[in-house]
């Protein structure tokens, strides 16, 4: 029998003998990787720079791709490993980075398309309301435009949202899309955002602008609908508005006018109603205790530990079904940093234990997401959420604007694009 060198890689990591596969072509070996890897993204008219659907636009780019799996910027998936097993992971299995680094040495054969099997069709995503955008929006700020828009929710009852999926309109220019929600009481504040700014929306970079709404669901390009977990939602209230924060990059394709929408899927009850819960010190909010990262220094770090339960039983008690003492469930998180971040991670503190929830060693903020666990973590009672962040504020480290890097300053808490945050996010619901 024939072994693929890719699979014959993985047998002599394991140790084994008796392998001998033949040379690793194209067709066989590595357009199954590059179907699953690399072309959710780099598909003729999406966001990534060049499409790399068939063996002429691989091997046309072939210099890029081993440039970027080397450094390891591609797949993106910014997680360490060792931390906990993620649903949603993108990055690359067992012996497929060896397995593509050692074809494109090898001067890329070709082999027999007879050898080539069809990438399977993601399935449809089955959704009961869609929202778009009320009007097209033109990015005006070159190469990334952070901007939030307003989507009135129309459901006339309570409604619990159990999936969520993003329609980009010009695929080429958005980049994530975060989908938040706030009640009827808050909309004043959100209007006023817009009002104050000309054209559709308004800017927003760390969040919706205000700590008032709720998150729901994130998309970013590569990523598929965003399930929640079997059996869990986040009620939505009638007369509640959605928030779209809609990242646009231009630096791949022109600015043009954007339309994009929402898919959602709803239920009338679920098992665990759930929360999106983002947490951070709240002194450094404040500035009670401000959240300093001076200029010039290379590591900066702040953390803090938190135990959510008096919180989550006051004021979601009732929403997610707990009492004091019970023990609740997480079963995803996100870290979120502007520019300057370069590292952070998100644990449980058991007392004599940890759980790790998310680590990420080479924070990337254009590649923020969601990390799906494959297996949800227990918060008990008594136990506490810990935060660390990193950041580098030297003159090497600051962001681009205008073609140029800023001078460093001395950084703290603030929503700006030269302000810092430090802010984890889990989806929370009881235990079963």
């Amino acid at each position: 029998m024939r072994v693929s060198s890719a699979l014959c890689f993985s047998v002599l990591l394991a140790g084994l003998t008796g392998c001998a596969p033949d040379a690793a072509t194209y067709y066989r070996d590595i357009e199954p990787i590059v179907d699953a890897k690399c072309v959710s993204c780099h598909t003729e008219g999406d966001i990534a720079p060049f499409p790399l659907q068939t063996y002429e636009q691989v091997h046309e780019a072939r210099a890029a791709i081993d440039r970027a799996v080397r450094a390891g910027t591609m797949p993106p998936w910014p997680a360490a490993d060792g931390c906990r097993e993620y649903s949603n992971d993108r990055s690359f299995e067992e012996g497929q980075e060896e397995a593509l680094l050692a074809w494109l040495a090898d001067d890329l054969p070709e082999g027999d398309v007879a050898d080539s099997v069809e990438a399977p069709i993601r399935g449809e995503f089955e959704y009961d309301l869609e929202l778009s955008l009320l009007e097209p929006y033109t990015p005006r700020v070159e190469p990334d435009d952070q901007r939030c828009f307003l989507i009135p929710w129309t459901e006339p009852e309570p409604v619990f949202v159990t999936g969520f999926e993003v329609v980009p309109d010009e695929r080429a220019i958005v980049h994530h899309v975060i989908g938040y929600y706030a009640e009827a009481d808050d909309l004043a504040r959100y209007r006023q955002l817009d009002d104050a700014d000309p054209g559709p929306g308004y800017t927003c970079y760390g969040g919706p602008g205000t700590n008032t709404a709720d998150w729901f669901g994130a998309w970013a390009p590569g990523g598929a609908a965003n399930y929640m977990p079997q059996g869990t939602g986040i009620e939505i209230a009638p007369g509640s508005v959605i928030i779209l924060q809609m990242h646009y990059n231009t630096t791949s394709a022109a600015p043009v006018p954007d339309q994009s929408s929402i898919r959602v899927r709803l239920a009338d009850e679920v098992d665990r109603p759930a929360i999106t819960m983002p947490y951070t010190e709240f002194d450094w909010v404040t500035g009670s205790s401000p959240m300093t990262i001076p200029a010039g220094e290379a590591d900066v770090m702040h953390s803090m530990y938190w135990n959510p339960h008096n919180y989550l039983t006051g004021y979601y008690g009732e929403t997610l079904g707990i009492e004091v003492g019970d023990a609740l469930s997480l079963h995803s998180a996100a870290l979120h940093m502007h520019d300057l971040g370069t590292a952070g991670r998100l644990t449980i503190d058991h007392g004599s234990s940890e759980t790790c929830l998310v680590e990420i060693d080479d924070w990337d903020f254009n590649w923020q997401g969601r990390y799906a666990f494959v297996e949800e973590a227990e918060l008990a009672a008594d136990d506490q959420l810990y935060l660390e962040c990193h950041w580098d504020n030297t003159a090497e480290n600051q962001p681009l604007r205008d073609g140029e890097r800023r001078d460093p300053l001395d950084v703290a808490w603030g929503d700006g694009t030269s302000d810092e945050m430090c802010l984890g996010v889990a989806y929370i619901t009881a235990r079963p």
